[in-house]
Parts: structure tokens; C-alpha cells; sequence
């Protein structure tokens, strides 16, 4: 199956942050393996149906010529109602895919991070 979805990368302490229900799967494996993705309740809705999509594989399109493939691990829904988070799938972000001029600039600074004097 292949669709035009944005899929948000995400660091191991996501889940830490952002509190999640688990309704099939496993978040921590989605965490293991930049080739794992979790879907929203919504999104396993949309792209299966009623079909259990733990295990299945699936393929977004990002631009004309780019697909990238996934492996079903989990299905969440965050648990708080007053959340503003539109995240209908999450992978862990493969930082050996950077940009290597974006990872040149490295971790901000206490430096980096002062404001500037007028």
C-alpha cells in the first residue's frame, strides 16, 4: 500500500514527553528501528480498515520520486482530550539521515541560546 502522509520523526523520549494510550503494539518498538512507524487510531482506521495493522507493511510517497517503508508496530491515542497534537504516525528519527550541513551546527550553546543586545 502506498500514500502521501507526512510522517513525523521523533527521538526515543517522545512517549516520555507526550503520553500515549497503546491500543495494539508496542510504542518501545517503534522506537527501536527508524524502519518501524506508529499510527494513530485514526490513521490504522484509514489506511486498514477493520484489518489489524500490527505487522503489516507500508509505504508513504514524499515527493514525486521518494517512498519510504514502514513496519506496523503500534496504534496510539494520546491521552489527553485537550491536546493540540495532529500526529497521525511517528517513526524514530534516523539522525544518520541529517543533513550534514544541519548536523554541523551541533547542540545549541548556552552562547547560541542568548539573545542578542540591541
Amino acid at each position: 500500500m502506498r500514500y502521501r502522509a507526512s510522517v513525523v520523526k521523533v527521538d526515543e523520549d517522545f512517549v516520555n514527553i507526550f503520553k500515549a494510550e497503546v491500543l495494539k503494539g508496542s510504542l518501545k518498538n517503534t522506537l527501536q528501528s527508524p524502519g518501524n512507524i506508529a499510527l494513530s487510531e485514526q490513521s490504522a482506521v484509514q489506511y486498514f480498515g477493520d484489518k489489524d495493522p500490527i505487522g503489516e507493511v507500508i509505504i508513504f510517497k514524499l515527493g514525486d520520486d521518494n517512498e519510504e517503508q514502514y513496519h506496523v508496530t503500534a496504534v496510539y491515542r494520546f491521552i489527553s482530550p485537550k491536546t493540540v497534537l495532529n500526529i497521525p504516525c511517528f517513526s524514530l528519527l534516523d539522525e544518520s539521515r541529517i543533513p550534514e550541513r544541519i548536523a554541523l551546527y551541533g547542540p545549541p550553546t548556552p552562547e547560541s541560546t542568548r539573545p542578542m543586545s540591541a
